[in-house]
């Protein structure tokens, strides 16, 4: 997937500065100082609502002196780095249900991307969702060893002894799993 980066508030920064060409002093205007701006990109300050609005308020002024058109708005600079590692993940999540059904192997490149993309970013509500679709591909796929492997880390992240709706809907696939591996006993405890 292309742009799966997670950006920090200064790298926002010093991209929108590097992509129109603009000094500090330039996006950072009047209303506030350059050294703010500095504190951004070096990361010891993170963008309030008020500088945002500044910035963008300084961008619109410099696009419309300079002639170019600019496409970043308040809500990206203020888009965290959970926030954004989240579109991501849901954007991955979308991609693993449409290739669910195919067949050439691009559920598993891209289930391997994903996992890889979560080791930095640990958001175990989305890790379960995955988990379970990629128990779906392979118990499809009647690869069922793999299909209980993502189907029990799914069920680590939900719990046991939690009752829910996703801890019961996985507990019955874990369990028609077992029961296809010739595993009953373990079946049996899921039921």
């Amino acid at each position: 997937m292309e742009n799966c980066t997670v950006l920090t508030d200064g790298d926002k920064l010093k991209n929108i500065r590097k992509k129109y060409v603009l000094k500090q002093e330039e996006i950072s205007g009047s209303a506030i100082t350059r050294n703010l701006i500095s504190e951004i990109e070096t990361n010891k300050a993170t963008i309030t609502k008020n500088t945002a609005e500044i910035i963008i308020k300084n961008l619109a002024l410099l696009a419309k002196e300079r002639h170019f058109q600019f496409t970043e708005t308040v809500e990206y600079l203020l888009e965290n780095e959970t926030m954004q590692a989240n579109k991501i993940v849901n954007h991955y999540i979308n991609e693993l249900k449409s290739l669910n059904i195919s067949k050439d192997g691009n559920f598993t490149t891209k289930l391997k991307e994903i996992e890889s993309f979560l080791l930095k970013y640990d958001i175990p509500d989305k890790k379960i969702i995955i988990y379970e679709l990629a128990g779906d591909y392979y118990c499809n796929k009647n690869e069922m060893s793999k299909s209980v492997i993502y189907y029990e880390k799914a069920i680590t992240l939900t719990g046991k002894l939690t009752l829910s709706n996703t801890s019961l809907t996985l507990l019955r696939k874990l369990s028609m799993v077992y029961g296809y591996l010739g595993r009953y006993k373990e079946s049996i405890e899921c039921c």
